[in-house]
């Protein structure tokens, strides 16, 4: 994916929320932003945070092993050991940080709305 998609993708979900916002008619606008961003921020960052735990190798040993020692697996053969394990961290080619500031900021955003709607 590259940058101008980032961009587009932000630009978009900023500007669709303040127009759904002004169509509906609700009297709280800033609590209906603060909504819209939050439901905008929830995937983002959940796919952002599962990208970072991937990358970051934590489920390698947990994936290496499950093929080695996993159920209904029958140990007959030799495992050779010079061969490079097929990681889960290297399968992941993509960077979680684009998806984690997106969602942020609109987290912020979701903040910041609902704190103007109680003020």
């Amino acid at each position: 994916m590259t940058k101008p998609f980032y961009k587009i993708l932000l630009a978009i979900g900023i500007l669709i929320p303040i127009i759904w916002a002004f169509i509906q008619d609700n009297l709280a606008i800033t609590h209906a932003l603060s909504n819209a961003y939050f439901y905008l921020c929830v995937p983002l960052l959940i796919i952002g945070l599962f990208t970072a735990v991937l990358k970051a190798g934590t489920f390698d040993l947990f994936a290496s092993s499950f093929k080695k020692y996993g159920p209904f697996k029958k140990n007959d053969y030799t495992i050779d050991k010079s061969a490079t394990p097929n990681e889960l961290s290297r399968k992941v080619t993509w960077s979680p940080r684009p998806f984690l500031m997106i969602g942020s900021l609109f987290l912020l955003l979701s903040l910041i709305f609902l704190l103007f709607y109680y003020i």
